[in-house]
């Protein structure tokens, strides 16, 4: 089983957190009181490569190994509630190449 967290927008974090986890974390992003959380986004963390993947509010993505300084950050923009939710599935399951994979824009 990979191992991998999630962080929502009150920095709490949940280890291996279900799809019914996933979902709720990125409702949270269009809430009513999401202007006030501590924390402008929502991310996963695949543990043992150091990939992570945030969610803003405004449906940007971006993608980064906090495991490798030298591997810039990447993002995309008019992401979707369910695609994100794809996304943290994929890399949640490991599967680091197709998600790198994806058309990503480099800052």
């Amino acid at each position: 089983m990979e191992l991998y967290h999630s962080t929502d927008m009150d920095g709490l974090t949940e280890i291996n957190p279900s799809e019914a986890s996933l979902r709720d974390i990125l409702a949270r992003l269009d809430s009513p009181d999401a202007a006030e959380a501590d924390h402008p986004d929502v991310s996963l963390i695949h543990d043992a490569s150091g990939w992570t993947l945030s969610v803003f509010p405004s449906g940007v993505v971006t993608c980064e190994n906090l495991d490798e300084e030298d591997v810039s950050p990447r993002y995309m923009s008019c992401i979707s509630r369910s695609q994100a939710l794809e996304m943290w599935q994929q890399l949640a399951k490991g599967e680091i190449a197709a998600l790198l994979a994806l058309p990503w824009l480099e800052e």
